[in-house]
């Protein structure tokens, strides 16, 4: 029998085809490329396909192997004519699916998307894995969104979970629990070597004091909310804030940084390599991660990036902050969705040099703890799922 995989995901597939497929055999412990990469390191002889969602529809064959990008969400379209597209492109992606007839699923989008993915899987008969990536039952997710995931959970073959918040995310949502697999982000080999070297280089000393932020630059990942608390810690304490990332808001965020008036302390990086993350966060002098409680954060690895290179955090108490920040050991805890409390929380960490020192011994020995997980990706994808494929 012909084994074939299907991998669907966020992203741009032919893009990262062409990134990462010439790169097979690699396999990373850390950073974003270590899912494509896990995958396709283990398929042996069967066939694969990576299916993301995008603007239009798209496809090439790279290496032998598929890449298709699916048009939900074109641009310059709206009302009825964006739902028309939304359902034209899930029907052609449901169809094509089940032409491909795939023995195995890897499905990490959740949702609607993920129920019809399921749907495919069970009309093909093949094995449906879902992989979490977001929160699944906050009250912040939608309605139908909680509904849809609930079943996928439910009726999963097996649930692959980043995080200890995600697995209990998943377990609340009604998954079985033997079919629930914990795995967690860690640290590279390449990356651990680019983070001794920073070390040696002692950057954090020469550097001015700044805050960072690392993440996609979006509205409802708090970006706004930290420079407006900025501006309002400026006129006290010396120090710079940096954003570094992609995203919808980076323009935005840039226009609204050069009219303010601390501009001249203020810079917006846009998106840099992920080898380069490591070197602005050890130049910082604590990583801050202001995410709205309305975004279905599930395990902002920002935080663990930072503990790698002994940088406290600060970030919001709820969904999976608690379960990486130790609040008054490797980093401080705020009240979500509140820039006052922002404010007292960063001010806090700023007056109080034995705090901070505190702090970075606890962030450093977070950063060892985590840094070789148990269980990583592409430990899951080798010994879990894809000898049952």
């Amino acid at each position: 029998m012909v084994k074939r995989i299907l991998y669907l995901k966020g992203g741009t597939a032919v893009q990262e085809a062409k990134d990462l497929f010439p790169r097979k055999g690699e396999l990373l412990d850390g950073g974003p490329d270590k899912f494509v990469l896990g995958v396709i390191h283990y398929l042996g002889d069967a066939e694969f396909r990576l299916a993301t969602f995008g603007a239009e529809n798209q496809a090439e064959q790279v290496m032998g192997y598929e890449a298709v990008e699916y048009a939900l969400r074109p641009p310059h379209v709206h009302g009825w004519r964006r739902r028309w597209a939304f359902l034209k492109g899930m029907s052609r992606f449901f169809v094509e699916t089940v032409r491909y007839k795939p023995t195995q699923i890897l499905c990490g989008l959740d949702g609607p998307t993920g129920v019809v993915t399921w749907f495919a899987a069970k009309l093909c008969g093949a094995r449906f894995v879902f992989l979490v990536h977001n929160a699944l039952v906050l009250p912040s997710v939608s309605g139908i969104y909680r509904a849809s995931n609930r079943l996928i959970l439910k009726r999963s073959d097996l649930v692959l979970a980043h995080g200890p918040f995600l697995r209990q995310q998943a377990l609340a949502g009604g998954a079985v629990a033997n079919r629930v697999i914990e795995f967690q982000n860690g640290l590279d080999e390449s990356h651990g070597a680019l983070i001794d070297a920073l070390r040696k280089e002692d950057a954090a000393e020469a550097a001015p004091q700044t805050l960072i932020y690392v993440g996609r630059v979006e509205e409802d990942k708090g970006v706004f909310d930290l420079l407006q608390a900025f501006e309002l810690l400026a006129a006290r304490y010396p120090v710079r804030l940096k954003f570094v990332g992609g995203g919808s808001a980076v323009a935005p965020l840039r226009e609204c940084a050069a009219s303010s008036p601390v501009a001249d302390r203020v810079e917006v990086l846009g998106a840099v390599p992920f080898p380069e993350v490591f070197s602005h966060l050890k130049s910082s002098l604590v990583a801050v991660t202001p995410t709205q409680s309305r975004f279905p954060e599930g395990l902002c690895k920002t935080v663990l990036e930072s503990y790698f290179v002994g940088v406290p955090v600060i970030g919001p108490d709820y969904g999976p902050f608690p379960y990486v920040i130790e609040d008054g050991v490797s980093g401080l805890l705020y009240k979500p969705d509140s820039v006052a409390d922002l404010v007292k929380t960063i001010e806090r960490y700023l007056d109080q040099p034995e705090l901070r020192a505190t702090l970075k011994d606890g962030a450093i020995a977070a950063g060892l703890r985590n840094k070789k997980p148990e269980l990583g990706f592409h430990q899951a994808v080798r010994d879990v799922l894809l000898p049952a494929a």
